[in-house]
């Protein structure tokens, strides 16, 4: 065989080789591990930390770098120098340092996700202190929109003794602010328990940690507080609109609820003959009103004859509630049941006519 025929056969098995390498599968089954906060510095739970200190935030693996940058809030928030990366560990280095004898929060939401797309499994949330003591307070609960929990929204913290709730959302810088996680649920660790708060949550749609005027907002209705002890849960959070509204709740009379099918409760604005709110009360005889706008409001019960959940034709005996009731952002006005009575132009239900029985 001549040399030129045998470095031809070599070149050939050369090439056959490499081609068949390059149809070998590569990289191993598909990464499916979500990616998690391994390290956060300074160490969550630490007290009389540097006032120099940078936060840095490690993950587990390679991140998509914009997924986190977008998706961390410190609170009380911060001006940074500068942020940067290195490697898993995202580092945020504050322009004019910590403020003494404050605890501070750090929130990485559950989208941020690592290099092949895939989601970490929760918000992680994480705290320190520049004091001698870290608080031991809890708030948790669930932030829903029409019935959808919502993940990503913004949950601010409060200071109730300072602020006073008005229509409009607060510009005052919070307290604590975190984001909720998958199913909408939230968690605020290291909270003072010695003040009241009001919670309120907002959707982020710019994803800024800052409220803006278009954004849907919502809040927990009343003061919270820890006279019951260092743990609030069920500080759930309903978003409505771009207003902060208040809720109507109560119950009827047992005798009234045996009387009737179906009891609706209606509040009707004073201000606006247009605007009123509806709804049925449950087998117990509570009603919830939520969302309602602030201002004065004319509450009745009537019996829903028909059960068709609206006031109709049929329906016409109707309690009054005495007295304007006053609706405030933030507040749930509580009303008693109704004291059973007829209005005199109106037949009882034993009458002729059966007005608001169930036909036979």
């Amino acid at each position: 065989m001549s040399k030129l025929l045998t470095f031809l056969l070599v070149g050939l098995c050369l090439l056959a080789a490499t081609c068949a390498k390059r149809g070998m599968p590569s990289g191993g089954p598909p990464d499916e591990t979500a990616p998690f906060v391994e390290a956060l510095e300074p160490l969550s739970g630490s007290t009389e930390v540097s006032l120099d200190s940078d936060f840095r935030i490690t993950f587990s693996e390679p991140m998509k770098k914009r997924t986190v940058e977008m998706g961390i809030v410190v609170s009380p928030p911060l001006r940074y120098r500068e942020r940067y990366w290195d490697d898993r560990t995202y580092v945020l280095v504050p322009e004019d340092g910590l403020v003494p004898h404050t605890t501070y929060l750090v929130s990485v939401t559950n989208k941020a996700a690592d290099s092949h797309g895939i989601k970490m499994t929760s918000t992680f949330v994480g705290g320190f202190s520049t004091g001698v003591t870290l608080d031991a307070g809890q708030l948790s609960g669930r932030v829903t929109w029409k019935q959808i929990k919502v993940d990503d929204a913004a949950v601010v913290v409060m200071d109730a003794d300072t602020l006073a709730i008005a229509t409009g959302f607060p510009r005052d810088k919070p307290v604590y602010l975190t984001l909720t996680g998958n199913g909408g649920l939230y968690e605020v660790p290291f909270v003072d328990t010695t003040r009241s708060y009001w919670v309120l949550a907002y959707m982020d749609k710019n994803a800024n940690a800052e409220y803006d005027e278009d954004e849907i907002v919502g809040c927990f209705p009343g003061k919270v507080d820890f006279l019951s002890g260092g743990e609030q849960s069920g500080v759930d959070i309903l978003l409505c609109r771009e207003t902060l509204t208040g809720a109507v709740k109560g119950s009827v009379d047992s005798l009234t609820l045996s009387l009737y099918p179906q009891v609706g409760v209606r509040a009707s604005s004073d201000a606006d003959s247009a605007l009123s709110y509806e709804t049925i009360c449950d087998k117990k005889g509570a009603f919830a009103l939520t969302c309602v706008e602030p201002g004065s409001y004319s509450v009745g019960f009537y019996a829903d004859s028909d059960s068709n959940s609206v006031i109709g034709e049929g329906d016409s005996l109707f309690y009054g509630v005495a007295g304007p009731v006053d609706v405030k952002p933030c507040l749930e006005v509580i009303l008693s049941a109704p004291v059973p009575g007829m209005p005199e132009d109106v037949a009882p239900p034993d009458s002729a006519g059966d007005a608001g029985r169930d036909s036979d």
